[in-house]
């Protein structure tokens, strides 16, 4: 595993602890709905990346090949009716144009996967946005209560409830 491979883990595992704490604070009911769609984000995306990675491995040489032929469509010089002999069609070194075809795969299925992530972050970034969100309700709402029905007042209020009664 390289150094980058091990900080990107570490990155994420941190926001991964973020999200957990967030979503933890907003109370049962709306932490399991959160929750669940936590997964099933991260269950979608990681099935996505199991298939394009399926995919890569499964068409790897039939996109090479694609790529090879498009890198030689577009070095052929126009058509002419007469070439003399050491001018006749292209000149190809057929190893940087399989190295070139190889690179253009990868980057491919590179950019492929990115947009999995990307997608995946944006899903869980807008969870964790509506975890913040309803934490903070659920603040303001426990802060209200508490003013409107402070523990010792409403004891007091009720004790005084109930000698009025007995005095009667």
């Amino acid at each position: 595993m390289t150094l980058k491979q091990t900080l990107q883990d570490a990155f994420e595992l941190a926001a991964l602890r973020d999200e957990a704490r967030a979503i933890s604070r907003v109370g049962p009911h709306a932490s399991i709905r959160l929750w669940a769609e936590v997964r099933d984000t991260i269950e979608k995306a990681s099935r996505l990346r199991e298939e394009e990675l399926r995919r890569h491995r499964d068409n790897y040489d039939t996109r090479v090949e694609n790529y090879k032929k498009y890198i030689r469509d577009q070095d052929k010089p126009p058509h002419r009716a007469y070439e003399p002999y050491p001018f006749r069609g292209a000149k190809f070194d057929e190893a940087s144009v399989t190295r070139q075809s190889r690179l253009m795969v990868e980057h491919g299925h590179q950019a492929r996967m990115a947009r999995i992530n990307r997608g995946e972050d944006k899903r869980l970034q807008n969870i964790r946005k509506e975890a913040r969100a309803l934490y903070l309700a659920h603040g303001k709402l426990v802060a209200a209560f508490t003013r409107a029905a402070d523990p010792d007042d409403r004891t007091n209020a009720l004790h005084r409830g109930m000698r009025q009664k007995r005095s009667r």
